[in-house]
């Protein structure tokens, strides 16, 4: 409800968790509460982790699917850091791709995570996803994922999680929320 009242260029992102996604009311459930509130489904977004791809592909790809036939966009969650592949980012339609923090971290000391990193958003950027980096801490990440081509960011860099009356600050306040190279406001 809270997030209703955004400016308009703002998402509500929200993490399901793979459980969640043997619900076969799934989509049903999230409909019903965008319809209820009045949120508009191109200002929603569901993260989903690799693991929720290897319990049923197919249903994941039916409420996904659905999903996204309302508008709502799909990021795929922790990408790295379990059982993706290209088989599911070419089979299933993701918006996004959110590089887990345990790459982001260590992009400028590492010569070997920050080649890795290069190749996640370059192959993201190949096939159409938007990509946000997960976990930044340093403006130095910052400035070396924006570099690369990462277009979001999300971590302490930014600020920390907060309730309503902090974000309305935030939203107040444009320039706070964009501090760095790479900025995404999300809430859950």
């Amino acid at each position: 409800m809270d997030a209703r009242e955004w400016p308009t260029h703002l998402t509500l992102a929200i993490y399901i968790a793979p459980q969640q996604f043997m619900d076969v009311w799934l989509f049903e459930r999230i409909l019903a509460i965008l319809i209820e509130t009045g949120f508009p489904p191109h200002r929603f977004e569901v993260e989903i982790t690799e693991s929720a791809l290897t319990h049923n592909l197919e249903a994941t790809r039916k409420t996904l699917t659905s999903l996204q036939n309302l508008g709502v966009r799909i990021a795929l969650d922790y990408f790295g850091m379990g059982y993706s592949s290209l088989y599911h980012l070419r089979e299933l339609k993701f918006d996004e791709r959110k590089i887990d923090r345990s790459y982001v971290d260590s992009v400028t000391i590492s010569d070997g995570r920050a080649k890795f990193v290069d190749a996640i958003i370059k192959l993201g950027s190949s096939l159409g996803l938007v990509t946000t980096a997960e976990g930044i801490e340093a403006e130095a990440s910052s400035t070396w994922l924006a570099d690369q081509g990462c277009e979001f960011g999300q971590g302490y860099l930014f600020g920390n999680p907060m309730p309503k009356g902090g974000m309305d600050r935030v939203i107040a306040t444009p320039e706070r929320a964009s501090t760095a190279n790479l900025s995404k406001v999300e809430a859950a």
